[in-house]
């Protein structure tokens, strides 16, 4: 009874006995597949590039953080353009930065377009 098995990417339909093994010698369990089980040294591979990821990470938070400290200090109008909304009540305060979410919107997707065109 031939068997389907991936190789490569592609299925193919391979017999038992191509695979150079008597039908009645061996038992149906063993043509299951076999679970991959890794070896340390993939896992410790796993480890440190999960490792390098969180300092890639973390460098980009602190550039972020260095960013709006010094945007902080310019006095940029930003969070208090014209359509920018606060509704102050006697015990709430409602904030709704509708024109720098849409400033911020604009100038993203600029950036990313800009990039997505040099990768390609």
């Amino acid at each position: 009874m031939p068997e389907l098995r991936a190789q490569g990417g592609s299925p193919q339909i391979v017999s038992r006995l191509d695979a150079g093994l008597a039908l009645t010698s061996v038992p149906i369990w063993r043509f299951r597949p076999q679970r991959r089980l890794y070896r340390p040294l993939d896992y410790n591979y796993r480890v440190a590039d999960l490792g390098k990821l969180l300092i890639v990470i973390g460098a980009v938070m602190v550039g972020i953080g260095v960013v709006l400290a010094l945007a902080g200090r310019t006095h940029l109008p930003f969070g208090r353009l014209p359509s920018d909304f606060i509704y102050r009540g006697k015990n709430t305060t409602f904030y709704f930065p509708l024109a720098t979410s849409i400033l911020l919107s604009v100038v993203l997707s600029v950036l990313f377009y800009v990039i997505g065109k040099f990768r390609q």
